[in-house]
C-alpha cells in the first residue's frame, strides 16, 4: 500500500484521442528470492511486505481453501464417489470463482471506480467482434471459464482427493510433519510459477498453438476474464501441476490451496491495472505488467516474476524496449 506521487503515462487511443495508461518503474524486476549474492533485507521486505508473497493473496487462498475442506466428507469417505461430495465440491469452486472475478471486473470493468488510471491499455476492451464466442470478448471469456477451467479445475481436485482417500497418495498430517506441511505450503507460488512456465512455453510450440493457446492470445486487451479464457487442451495442462500432490506426500489440504490460488491468480495477472486505488492518495498495488507484456509480445515473458526462468532461458522482456513480433503477428503466423 502507498501513496502514489508518480505522474501517468500517455498513450493515444484507437481513435486518435488522448488517453491515459500506465507503466510502472522500469526495467521490471524478478523478486530478489535468487539474486546473487542474496540481500536478506529485500527477501524479508518481498516476503512480509504488503502486498508480498506471503499475504494478503495467500492468506486469503488458505482461508478459502480450510472452508472448501470443511465442506468436504472426512477423509476416509473420500475413496467412495459420492455425487453429493463432488457436487458440493464443484458448486464451491463455482461460487468462489465467479465471485472472485465478478468484483474485479465489476470495480475496473463495469462501475469503473477509477477510470483509466493506472490501466496499461488506455482502450476498453469488449468492442462487438464476429470472431468471438457469443460476439464479444466478455461473454467468450465468461463462457470458458466456467464451462471449461471450473470443470477441469475440479476434475484434478476429485483425482488426487481420491488418490488421497484410496492411499495411493502417503498423505501427512499437520500434527506429525508440521516442518514439512507448513514448507510445502510456503513453496506452492514457486511451484505455480515454474510449472506455468514450463507448460507455458510447450503451448507456445506452433502444433500447440494453433490448436489451443491461440484462444487464449485472442485477448490483447486484457480484463479480469481473460485470465482462464482458454482452450480445454489448455486447461488440462495449466492445472496438471496438481498431479505433483499426488506423487509426492502431501495432504488435501495443499491441493485445494494449490487448485484456488491456481484458479484466482489468473484475475490477478490479467485485470490490466498496475494500481488499485483504495482511497485518495492511497493505491494498492496490484502489477502485473510483466505478463501483460506477453500479451502484447507473445514470445516473451512465459513465467512469472518469482522465479527468473525468463532470465535464465532469454525471454525476458524487462518493458523497455520494443519487440517486433506482436500478439496479432503470431495468431496470423500460426
Amino acid at each position: 500500500m502507498e501513496r502514489a506521487t508518480e505522474p501517468l503515462d500517455t498513450g493515444r487511443s484507437a481513435d486518435g484521442d488522448r488517453a491515459p495508461s500506465f507503466k510502472p518503474e522500469l526495467p521490471l524486476q524478478f523478486s530478489p528470492l535468487f539474486d546473487w549474492p542474496p540481500n536478506p533485507r529485500s527477501i524479508f521486505s518481498w516476503l512480509f511486505g504488503f502486498p508480498g508473497y506471503l499475504w494478503p493473496w495467500p492468506i486469503l487462498f488458505g482461508c478459502l481453501a480450510f472452508a472448501t475442506w470443511l465442506l468436504l466428507p472426512d477423509l476416509n469417505q473420500i475413496e467412495d464417489v459420492s455425487p453429493d461430495w463432488i457436487y458440493t465440491l464443484f458448486a464451491a469452486n463455482f461460487v468462489m470463482l465467479v465471485t472472485f472475478i465478478s468484483l474485479w471486473h465489476l470495480l475496473l470493468y463495469r462501475l469503473k471506480f477509477q477510470g483509466r488510471e493506472y490501466k496499461y491499455n488506455p482502450k476498453w476492451p469488449d468492442k462487438p467482434s464476429g470472431t468471438r464466442l457469443f460476439g464479444s470478448q466478455l461473454r467468450e471469456n465468461v463462457f470458458l471459464t466456467l464451462f471449461g477451467a471450473v470443470p477441469i479445475w475440479t476434475a484434478y481436485v476429485i483425482i488426487a482427493l481420491l488418490a488421497h482417500g484410496i492411499s495411493i497418495t502417503h498423505t501427512i498430517y499437520l500434527d506429525d510433519n508440521t516442518a514439512y506441511f507448513i514448507l510445502l505450503l510456503i513453496v506452492t507460488p514457486i511451484w505455480m510459477d515454474v510449472h506455468f512456465y514450463l507448460t507455458h512455453r510447450l503451448l507456445h510450440w506452433p502444433p500447440l498453438f494453433r490448436l489451443a493457446h491461440h484462444i487464449h492470445h485472442r485477448n490483447v486487451n486484457i480484463s479480469p476474464w481473460s485470465g482462464l479464457s482458454m482452450h480445454p487442451v489448455e486447461h488440462l495442462l495449466f492445472y496438471s501441476g496438481t498431479l505433483l500432490y499426488i506423487a509426492i506426500p502431501s495432504h488435501p489440504f495443499h491441493v485445494l490451496y494449490y487448485t484456488i490460488s491456481l484458479s484466482f491468480a489468473p484475475a490477478l495477472t490479467h485485470h490490466g491495472f498496475g494500481k488499485v486505488i483504495l482511497s485518495k492518495g492511497v493505491r494498492f498495488n496490484t502489477d502485473h505488467y510483466m505478463h501483460y507484456m506477453h500479451h502484447t509480445y507473445v514470445n516473451v515473458n512465459f513465467g512469472g516474476s518469482i522465479v527468473p526462468l525468463d532470465r535464465w532461458f532469454g525471454s525476458f522482456h524487462d518493458g523497455r524496449s520494443k519487440r517486433v513480433r506482436s500478439s496479432e503477428d503470431q495468431i496470423e503466423r500460426s
